[in-house]
Parts: structure tokens; sequence; C-alpha cells
């Protein structure tokens, strides 16, 4: 996500939205073990994610405290995956 700067005595937000596809060389939660023959399955090389969320910011502390939870859905990963994974993310940082 990007920067997100809170303002001092401030409540802020922002709403986002994004799209990112990403080249895998190696996941060893597909692929196996990486020194030794193992089981595996048949990966894409390309996997897209697509993500919209909400931002609180909270600047009334010393230290800005800011909150994200975003919906996001994940391409399929392996050829014969039954659909697409989607799951809720969380985090909460601190501006210093």
């Amino acid at each position: 996500n990007a920067f997100f700067p809170v303002r001092k005595d401030k409540f802020d937000w922002m709403v986002f939205s994004e799209i990112q596809q990403r080249g895998i060389a190696h996941n060893i939660f597909l692929d196996g073990n990486t020194f030794s023959d193992s089981q595996s399955v048949e990966k894409r090389n390309f996997v897209w994610d697509a993500a919209t969320g909400l931002i609180l910011g909270f600047g009334q502390f010393t230290y800005p405290v800011y909150g994200s939870l975003s919906f996001v859905w994940r391409g399929r990963e392996f050829k014969y995956q039954q659909g697409r994974s989607s799951f809720i993310a969380g985090q909460i940082g601190i501006q210093y």
C-alpha cells in the first residue's frame, strides 16, 4: 500500500483499490523441496491480486497511529485449482 501521512491532531481516512501481477520463480509450497525430490503441483508463473480497503489515521497521539483493513482477491496459483482465493488483511502501524 501507499504511504499514508497522518496529520497531527487530526483524524484521516482513505479508501484504496489496487491491482498487481507478480512473477513467481520458486514457491516452496507449490514446487516442493528446493534440494531434493518431493511432491509438487504444476504452478502458474504469474499470479494477479486485486484489493480494496480502508485506512484510518489517528493523529491525536504522540506518534500518530493508523490501521487498515483490506479485502483481497487472488488469481489461481496452480493448475487445476478449484477457484480463486480471497482473504481479509489487516495492518496497524505507528508513524515516528
